[in-house]
């Protein structure tokens, strides 16, 4: 009876640890480059803004704006 109070209070005693454990994760925000000139972009630009290269294009489908590179739009079945 003693072994299995200590091993709840064990069990126990881990999930609070676990619960009130704060996540120290550095959200970091990402820095996009152009594929061409290597200037900062931003996520949601068409052309670069530094050598005008085209960075996104309409999809066939569903006309919103992907990245040239992509074969397939992620938002079209």
């Amino acid at each position: 009876m003693i072994l299995v109070g200590i091993l709840l209070i064990s069990v126990y005693s881990i999930s609070k640890v676990h619960t009130y454990e704060q996540c120290n994760c550095i959200s970091e925000k990402v820095e996009l480059k152009c594929f061409k000139c290597g200037e900062d972009i931003e996520e949601d630009y068409i052309y670069c803004p530094h050598c005008k290269e085209r960075l996104k294009r309409a999809c066939e489908g569903c006309g919103r704006m992907i990245n040239i590179f992509w074969r397939q739009c992620p938002y079209c079945e």
